[in-house]
């Protein structure tokens, strides 16, 4: 089951676009490493054809599409020999041990195009196992098979699958002949054609996945690393950018609390200016309530008669009290209410009449005239803007 499962997660990578992606970023990346460098990394996409014929293995190098002949490993030579063979070969190679692949002949090889529901892609391995027989003249446990998606039909739910295979007693002579010559191989593919400088590869793997054989695969571990790098540097740039955005809030708050400092002592000037202001409002308010002493005296010389003597002066909040001697004490009320100062003039204490100067003495008192609301609040306004 986990065999399973790992092929039919290898053939949905397949059809994939990351192979391609993978090897475009890889060339982009070789691009940039020194020569010496570059050959050693190449050497890990190095696949080692094994094509056989009547008279033995021949042995091809193919490397990034380029191909060359190595020569070839005999049927008839001692298989302790060809695996001298094959190792000294290997080692002037150099570099990682190329994956190898037995190439085996296309008329051994059918291939057939079912369609089968888009649910089946989960599994296509087990389902055309499960229905080879209804497909193919073979039992699954005759064959070896691949397969891989060529068209899918998202109207019909339907999908397209090449089917091909080969009879494992066609088969197993030519690996078991490998085998015994030291090949370990990873994939038994189908020739596709001969060309100038080599085998020309169908692209299927007919080997099970569980007889495979595994190697360091050089490329795989640059591309698991770079992956790791990226990942790494994506976590770095996250966390950077996490950092900056953390600065540029504690920046923010910085101004913020500074901000609402000046505002808070803007506040607190004001409110200052407000308490100067309400204080020299009251003053003012208190000035015009009420003359000064001095204006009081000033209008009450003027409204009295030269033959009215004052004995006594008193000033108490808005009542002002006058004692002294006059010929004429009942005149003084009238005079004292058509001033514009005092109101509500009255005699304190009743008349009475000194003997020795035939004067009337008298005490008086009155209220001091308030201003009008308007005069004061001109005189605020003139203050205020001054």
């Amino acid at each position: 089951m986990h065999i399973a499962v790992l092929t039919t997660l290898r053939h949905r990578y397949d059809d994939s676009g990351i192979p391609r992606f993978l090897a475009w970023w890889f060339s982009e990346l070789t691009s940039l490493l020194p020569e010496r460098v570059r050959a050693q990394v190449r050497t890990g996409s190095r696949r080692l054809l094994v094509v056989p014929d009547s008279e033995g293995l021949n042995l091809w190098i193919s490397d990034d599409g380029a191909r060359r002949s190595l020569g070839q490993l005999e049927l008839e030579a001692d298989p302790a020999v060809a695996q001298q063979q094959l190792h000294g070969l290997l080692e002037r190679l150099g570099g990682d041990e190329p994956a190898m692949v037995l190439v085996l002949p296309a008329d051994k090889v059918l291939r057939h195009v079912v369609s089968l529901p888009e649910a089946a892609a989960e599994n296509l391995r087990e389902v055309l196992t499960f229905e080879m027989d209804r497909h193919t003249p073979f039992s699954a446990g005759d064959v070896y098979f691949d397969f891989r998606v060529v068209g899918r039909h998202p109207a019909t739910g339907k999908l397209d699958v090449e089917m091909a295979l080969i009879r494992k007693k066609d088969a197993d002579p030519a690996i078991e002949q490998a085998a015994v010559r030291g090949v370990r191989l990873a994939g038994v593919d189908v020739l596709d054609g001969m060309e100038d400088d080599g085998p020309r590869l169908r692209g299927v793997n007919f080997l099970p996945e569980e007889n495979r054989a595994r190697r360091r695969n050089l490329r795989a571990w640059i591309n698991a690393g770079l992956l790791l790098l990226g990942a790494i540097l994506l976590t770095a740039i996250m966390w950077q950018s996490l950092a900056n955005k953390q600065r540029g809030a504690e920046l923010l708050a910085e101004q913020v609390a500074s901000a609402r400092a000046d505002a808070l002592e803007v506040a607190a000037m004001r409110d200052q200016l407000d308490q100067a202001l309400d204080g020299a409002n009251f003053l003012i308010q208190q000035r015009l309530s009420r003359p000064t002493t001095i204006e009081m005296l000033r209008v009450l010389t003027d409204l009295l008669p030269d033959d009215v003597w004052l004995q006594r002066f008193e000033v108490k909040d808005t009542t002002v009290q006058v004692q002294g001697e006059a010929p004429n004490a009942a005149g003084l009320i009238a005079l004292l209410e058509d001033s514009p100062m005092f109101v509500e003039a009255a005699f304190r204490s009743p008349v009475t009449r000194n003997q020795a100067n035939n004067k009337e003495r008298f005490s008086i008192t009155a209220e001091l005239e308030q201003p009008a609301d308007e005069a004061v609040g001109e005189i605020l306004e003139e203050a205020d803007d001054g």
